[in-house]
């Protein structure tokens, strides 16, 4: 009877242990832990969101504010002298009128009274309440400016749709602007009347002058003209005109074309 030939363990047993390290090792390779997103997004530096600036727009009566925005448009403070800012013509509605009501420091005051930037483009105006000229477009040509603040709209906030009255004030600049290049023309902001007319719900109230005065901002930017946003120097804490500011015609008091003078004095640098 033949004998059963056993195979030599000492070889055998190395294989087998070879192909179980390789197979242990295969298996932690392929099934190695795998970082979980959350975790790496810990590791990884946050970048906080950017903050979007607030439209003027969405802003509360008491928030508005128009400084900062329009860059390059919108004057930022750097103060002139009363020596230049006597050489400034004042021309616009019946706003202008009073610098020379409220002897305010200045050249001349360039007026009519309850004009709209319509009615602006056809009316007759006086120079210091006395010598009166066909048009403002005759009144450049003829005077050769050098500097001028232009403030209008008041008369026009409740009467005219936003998108109109900013029409017709830009073809009023324009026919301005076309009669004398050379003239610095700086359009001041609508001033503000007091808070009252907001909480009755008058037709003329700041949230419409407001949302006008960004427009007006909107359209110097257009036309490379320079904004003076003086309307915050004449307000409250709650955003309407302070006590004693205004007329009770809503025009401002010397109180108030006081506060709108130091205002430009403070701003008037930044044209350049």
């Amino acid at each position: 009877m033949k004998k059963k030939r056993r195979l030599k363990k000492g070889p055998v047993a190395v294989l087998i242990i070879i192909i179980l390290v390789i197979s242990i090792g295969t298996y932690k390779i392929i099934n190695k832990p795998k970082v979980k997103e959350k975790d790496k997004e810990i590791e990884e530096p946050i970048t906080p969101p950017k903050e979007e600036k607030k439209s003027p727009l969405e802003m509360s009566l008491s928030e508005f504010t128009l400084e900062g925005y329009f860059e390059g448009t919108v004057l930022t403070e750097k103060e002139v002298d009363d020596d230049y800012m006597s050489n400034i013509i004042y021309a616009g509605d019946s706003v202008a009128l009073y610098y020379t009501i409220n002897k305010i420091n200045r050249k001349e005051v360039w007026h009519q009274i309850s004009i709209n930037p319509k009615t602006a483009q056809t009316c007759d105006v006086y120079v210091n309440s006395v010598k009166k000229y066909s048009s403002y477009v005759e009144l450049f040509k003829e005077k050769q400016p050098e500097i001028v603040i232009m403030t209008m709209g008041t008369n026009g906030v409740s009467t005219m749709d936003k998108d109109y009255f900013i029409e017709q004030y830009e073809i009023f600049l324009k026919s301005i602007m076309k009669a004398r290049p050379n003239t610095t023309l700086i359009i001041q902001s609508i001033p503000p009347v007091p808070i009252e007319r907001d909480e009755e719900g008058k037709a003329l109230n700041n949230q419409k002058i407001n949302e006008y005065n960004y427009y007006i901002a909107e359209m110097c930017e257009r036309l490379n003209l320079k904004f003076l946003f003086s309307a915050n120097a004449m307000k409250d804490e709650k955003g309407g005109c302070k006590e004693g500011y205004c007329t009770k015609d809503l025009h401002p008091s010397k109180d108030g074309n006081d506060a709108l003078y130091e205002y430009a004095k403070k701003h008037l640098g930044s044209i350049n």
